[in-house]
């Protein structure tokens, strides 16, 4: 089974620059768990609804960065760039969901960017991981 056949293709990103609170909006408003982060269409990293709850506790270290002594910084002003993570393991569409599924459980991933020529093209799940799983089961069945 191909990643093509079960990634989402309509992906949301956020840039390097925009802010924490732009990400957790994007995060509750599409329901998802994960943006990856591109500059001028490159992916650069990804951040996750972890990595925000996480960044918050230490959001005075990132305003001491900022220069913000006057105490904790605003997520709308704190960039995605300090809070996600950099080198993000990816996969391509012709890849299989197998070696996805693999991927995912060695490395604890909910989600790996699918990348073609440098440009997200899409997301695939563990949801998606599962659907196609079920599918290839049932179809067994028949």
């Amino acid at each position: 089974m191909k990643i093509s056949e079960w990634m989402k293709g309509s992906v949301r990103v956020v840039g390097p620059r925009d802010t924490v609170g732009r990400a957790r909006a994007l995060l509750d408003q599409h329901r998802i768990n994960q943006l990856p982060v591109t500059d001028q269409g490159r992916l650069v990293g990804i951040v996750a609804e972890r990595d925000l709850r996480v960044a918050f506790p230490t959001t005075n270290d990132i305003a001491d960065l900022l220069g913000e002594h006057e105490g904790v910084a605003s997520p709308d002003r704190i960039p995605i760039e300090t809070v996600m993570t950099p080198n993000v393991l990816v996969l391509r569409p012709e890849d299989t969901v197998e070696e996805a599924a693999r991927l995912m459980r060695a490395r604890r991933l909910a989600a790996i960017p699918i990348v073609k020529d440098h440009q997200v093209v899409g997301m695939l799940s563990r949801g998606d991981v599962i659907d196609a799983f079920l599918s290839q089961a049932e179809t067994r069945q028949l």
